[in-house]
């Protein structure tokens, strides 16, 4: 999170230690990074230094808040309009500052996990069901409507898993062609019949044949 008044630009949101290395670092040794003019800052804050100077930082202190002596957050300000001296003082009251947005933080956090969690509870659930009634539509069904479930139960896995198309394929009896047997597709979704698989396709054929699922996101990801 960034704030900055009219007129001053806010820190990136990318990750610091790419540009500010002394910064991150000390900040991750649990050590306060302040300075209230650049002549403080130390020769190896090289980054800093010519950052400073690029965006016209005058002053600026970052005080880091460590859980059970790992680094969780920090807090940060910045002066450009003039010089700064961070008092003793000064420096406390930030430290209470930093305790407050960390327990926040800290709250959003076991917030999200619990949320996280019961998504997962309710996606699992939901999936159960589906495999229920899956398995209940298959217990003594007319030989008559045997296919009609099937293509129902596309559908269902269709929607549940967020896809355009479910195919039941089955292997000709020479491992030359997956045919189409039950198919369910989208609308505006084109249906496919059979895939002449040994010559189109022989390195899917080689993975199906063994076991494997043939699986890939794009594409430019197939080998």
């Amino acid at each position: 999170y960034s704030y900055a008044v009219p007129g001053v630009s806010t820190l990136p949101h990318t990750s610091l230690n790419v540009f500010l290395p002394w910064f991150t670092r000390t900040l991750l040794h649990g050590e306060i990074f302040m300075y209230e003019n650049l002549n403080d800052l130390p020769e190896e804050a090289v980054a800093e230094k010519e950052y400073s100077q690029r965006v016209g930082m005058k002053s600026q202190v970052t005080i880091p808040v460590s859980v059970g002596g790992c680094p969780q957050c920090a807090i940060g300000f910045s002066t450009f309009h003039k010089y700064r001296s961070w008092t003793v003082e000064i420096i406390l009251q930030l430290k209470k500052v930093v305790e407050v947005f960390a327990n926040a933080l800290s709250r959003k956090r076991a917030n999200q996990e619990i949320e996280n969690h019961l998504e997962e509870l309710n996606n699992q659930y939901n999936f159960e069901k589906l495999i229920t009634n899956l398995s209940a539509n298959f217990i003594h069904p007319k030989t008559e409507k045997v296919e009609q479930q099937i293509v129902k139960g596309l559908e269902q896995l269709v929607n549940y898993f967020k896809v355009d198309r479910g195919n039941l394929l089955q292997f000709s009896k020479d491992k030359k062609e997956l045919i189409v047997i039950h198919t369910y597709t989208k609308k505006g979704i084109k249906p496919v019949k059979s895939v002449p698989i040994k010559i189109k396709c022989p390195w899917a054929l080689k993975k199906l044949l063994n076991g494997e699922e043939v699986n890939f996101s794009s594409a430019e990801k197939l080998p």
